[in-house]
């Protein structure tokens, strides 16, 4: 079966709309998107081995819409990894004690149940010494709606 005039002449298309792609000579000038694809792959690809950054480079140059696919998988890789919880033991690292209470009260519940009873906890008690010089009943009343009572 012939196409064309020849078995293995691809197929062509042509359209008064559009123009071949294959046999145009016209080169797009470069976007911004396409810039910044480039840019972004060559500080992440600088010392690549394996040809990686000449195959994304490629296929920047020569498919459509890469360069936008590479930036939105960037950007949502980016996002990911900045999306960690953010723990209550890092946000009272500097000091042991309120670290040494978090872990505790996370240790015997749920963080959606133990963190407003830490926040109490440290209202009253800032420090070791605070809490050694507390009434026991009043820390006792404190503690039930972390769920470890019982």
């Amino acid at each position: 079966m012939e196409i064309n005039g020849s078995r293995n002449k691809p197929l062509s298309f042509t359209s008064r709309f559009f123009a071949s792609i294959a046999g145009s000579k016209h080169v797009k000038p470069p976007s911004s998107v396409d810039t910044l694809a480039k840019e972004t792959l060559l500080a992440l690809t600088g010392d690549a081995d394996g040809g990686l950054r000449e195959e994304h480079a490629r296929l920047m140059d020569c498919s459509p819409g890469y360069s936008f696919y590479f930036l939105s998988y960037l950007d949502r890789h980016r996002r990911l990894l900045a999306a960690k919880p953010v723990l209550i033991q890092e946000s009272v690292a500097e000091d042991p004690w309120r670290v040494l209470v978090a872990v505790m009260l996370l240790n015997k519940t749920a963080g959606r149940h133990a963190i407003p009873v830490f926040w109490s906890i440290m209202e009253r008690w800032p420090s070791a010494e605070a809490m050694a010089d507390a009434d026991v009943a009043e820390l006792v009343e404190c503690i039930p709606p972390a769920g470890t009572a019982g």
